[in-house]
Formats: C-alpha cells, structure tokens, sequence
C-alpha cells in the first residue's frame, strides 16, 4: 500500500513539473513576442518621424531661398522648370542615421508662393520607405509702420 502512494506522488510531481514547464515556456513567449513587437514599433516610429524632419528641413531649405535679398545667388543647386524650382537631397543633419537614408523632394513655387516637401526614410520594421508630405502657402505681408509717438513725425 505504501508503494502505491509513492507512485502516486511521483506521478504528482511530473505533472506538477510538466505544468510549470509549459507556464514558463508561454510566459517567456509572449514577452519575446511582447518584446519584438515594440521594438518594431519604435523603429517605425523613428523612421516616421526621421521622414518628418526630412519634409521640415525641405520647407526651411525652400524659405531660405525665399527670403535671399539678391536674385542671383537664390536658388543656387535647385533645378529649374519655368516658374518652379526643384531640389532633391539628403539633408546633412539627417544623414548622421545612415540606416534610416532620409532623402527630401522639395518643389518651390516663387509665383504662387508654395513649397511641398517629401521627407523619405527607412524603416527596417516594414522593409520599406515611409513619406511624409508638407504643403506650405506662404502668404506675403505688406509691412506698414505704426506711429508709436509723436517723435516719429
């Protein structure tokens, strides 16, 4: 009879060390998969938001030239068809993340004052190229003074 309790308790045992085997193997599993799947996630992110800065780097480059007081040095490297002026690069404060590869498309229109942007980099999550796309319309203000005092006059 003794005998029949120990084999009952071996078997037991095994069970017992079979279950928790099989609870540590899912736990393990589902933060690995926890694990990568916010890893992914970041990544995509960085590469979004890398593609982001891209486009804003387009628009500051295009306001740049906009504002340059002497016609002959604006636009100076940008391609030009008619009207609109084109630059396609990869902004040198960008290209510090060489696995991300930003590139920027920048189309400036001097005649109706539109800039569009593209910002493009990778993202290893996805294998692919993220884009992100800015239009700005600038709008011209015609700057009239403002009598503060009657020095002024």
């Amino acid at each position: 009879m003794n005998t029949e309790i120990v084999r009952s308790k071996q078997g037991f045992s095994l069970a017992a060390a079979f279950l928790y085997v099989a609870t540590i193997t899912v736990v393990f599993a589902s933060v690995t998969s926890l694990v990568l799947t916010e890893y992914r996630i970041t990544k995509d992110s960085t590469a979004r938001t890398q593609a982001l800065y891209a486009a804003e780097a387009g628009i500051n480059l295009a306001l740049h030239e906009f504002n340059k007081k002497a016609q002959e040095t604006a636009w100076n490297g940008w391609t030009q068809d008619g009207t609109t002026y084109h630059l396609d690069s990869t902004p040198p404060i960008l290209a510090q993340e060489s696995t991300l590869k930003p590139e920027l498309s920048v189309t400036a229109e001097p005649t109706s004052l539109t800039i569009t942007a593209t910002g493009r980099a990778f993202s290893a999550a996805r294998s692919t190229t993220i884009s992100r796309c800015l239009v700005v319309t600038l709008k011209r203000e015609h700057k009239t003074h403002v009598i503060q005092s009657w020095d002024e006059l």
